[in-house]
């Protein structure tokens, strides 16, 4: 396998992981919204239901952020060492 095919791999897995947590994200906090907003209509339960809501869609966020900045961080490394450097004397 040759760089070029290596740095194919390499976009494409970062890619993956970028657009994939992007939808898992999205998936998770659309069922979450779902689930709370039924126990945000319930008054009595509903300010604590609010409020752990809130922190649910924060945790999540949070999470995903760093699963894609690391995947970026991973793929600047990867790219910087499968480039090509000029041989030292």
């Amino acid at each position: 396998m040759n760089k070029s095919q290596l740095n194919g791999f390499r976009r494409l897995i970062e890619d993956s992981i970028e657009h994939g947590s992007a939808a898992v994200e999205t998936i998770q906090l659309r069922l979450a919204g779902r689930s709370f907003g039924i126990l945000e209509r319930i008054p009595i339960i509903a300010p604590p239901s609010k409020a752990i809501h809130l922190a649910h869609d924060v945790i999540i966020s949070g999470v995903h952020r760093v699963i894609r900045s690391t995947n970026r961080l991973a793929n600047k490394g990867l790219a910087l060492a499968l480039e090509d450097k000029p041989q030292q004397p």
